[in-house]
C-alpha cells in the first residue's frame, strides 16, 4: 500500500469548505422560538462510539442520541481532544458504512486543531478519503454568549431541514459567558435559555450532544471539582464526565448519568487519541 498523505493546505481548504457549508445552513434555517422543557427520554438508545473500548463500556456503548452529555475538567485534561476523537469516529463510521450522516461542530474558544483531528481520521482508518470524512463536518466558531445562545435557537430549524446531521458538539458552552457577560441576570436568563433549548433539541430531534466545560475557578479553592455556569446548568447534561490528571495518570470519571451508572478508567492521549 502506498504512503497516502494529505497537506496541510488541503486540510485548510477542507475546513474553509466546512465552514461555507454551515453558513449555507444558517441561510434557510429560520429562528425558533424557545420551547419548553420536556423530561420524557427515548427508551430504545443508540450510542456513538469514542473508539476507545474501555470509555465506550464505561458509558455503557458510548455518548447516547437524544441526551445532552457533558465533558468536563480543568484546562489540558483532554476534554478537545475527546471531542477530536468523536468527530473522527462519528465520520469514519459513516464513511465505512456509506451512510448519510453529518455533525455540527461548534468552536467557541477557536482553539480546534484541524491537523490534529486530520492524525486521528489517518489513525483510524489509513486509506480513508480524508475530504470525504471531514466534509461531513459543519464547523462553527462563536466567541460571544449572545451569539451562542441565537445559534442553539437556530438548530431546529437547521435540523428540519438537514435531518442527516445527528451530533451537535459545542466546545466549550461556557467560555463565551466568562468573557462578555458582566450583568448575573442577563448571564443566568441566557443560561437558562441555552440548557432548555439543548435539551429540546436533543429529545425531539433525537441526536446526541455533547458539550464541554470547565472546573469552577471557587470550587478549586474548596476542593470540589464542580463544573462552571452554576446549578441551573447542573440539571441539563443527563450525563456528566469528568476528566482528570493527577501527575502521570489522566482518569475519566462518569459523576451523573441517566441510568445511575458510576465508575472511571485510566486514560492515556497518544498520536492515535485517547488510549489504555
Amino acid at each position: 500500500m502506498s504512503d497516502w498523505k494529505v497537506t496541510k493546505q488541503d486540510v485548510e481548504k477542507i475546513k474553509a469548505n466546512s465552514l461555507k457549508k454551515f453558513s449555507n445552513l444558517f441561510e434557510c434555517a429560520s429562528i425558533s422560538d424557545s420551547q419548553l422543557f420536556q423530561p420524557c427520554l427515548p427508551t430504545n438508545l443508540e450510542y456513538i462510539s469514542t473508539h476507545f473500548e474501555s470509555l465506550d463500556h464505561l458509558l455503557g456503548g458510548g455518548f447516547a442520541f437524544g441526551h445532552v452529555s457533558e465533558i468536563y475538567g480543568d484546562v489540558g485534561t483532554g476534554k478537545t481532544q475527546l471531542c477530536a476523537q468523536l468527530l473522527a469516529s462519528y465520520c469514519i463510521n459513516a464513511y465505512t458504512e456509506q451512510c448519510n450522516r453529518s455533525v455540527i461542530y461548534i468552536d467557541t474558544e477557536n482553539g480546534f486543531v484541524s491537523n490534529r483531528l486530520q492524525e486521528i481520521v489517518k489513525s483510524f482508518h489509513k486509506t480513508a478519503d480524508l475530504g470525504h470524512v471531514l466534509g461531513k463536518i459543519y464547523f462553527k466558531i462563536v466567541l460571544k454568549a449572545e451569539k451562542l445562545v441565537e445559534l442553539i435557537s437556530d438548530l431546529p430549524g437547521i435540523l428540519n431541514k438537514s435531518p442527516e446531521i445527528r451530533m451537535i458538539i459545542i466546545d466549550s458552552i461556557a467560555a463565551p459567558f466568562w468573557r462578555h457577560l458582566n450583568d448575573n441576570k442577563q448571564h443566568t436568563g441566557l443560561v437558562v435559555k441555552c440548557g432548555l433549548d439543548l435539551v429540546n433539541i436533543a429529545i425531539e430531534h433525537d441526536v446526541c450532544i455533547i458539550v464541554t466545560n470547565r472546573i469552577r475557578y471557587a470550587a478549586l479553592k474548596v476542593g470540589k471539582q464542580l463544573p462552571s455556569l452554576g446549578d441551573y446548568w447542573s440539571h441539563v447534561p443527563n450525563l456528566r464526565l469528568y476528566l482528570a490528571q493527577e501527575r502521570q495518570e489522566r482518569t475519566a470519571t462518569i459523576v451523573k448519568s441517566f441510568n445511575n451508572s458510576r465508575g472511571s478508567v485510566k486514560f492515556q492521549i497518544n498520536s492515535n487519541g485517547f488510549s489504555l
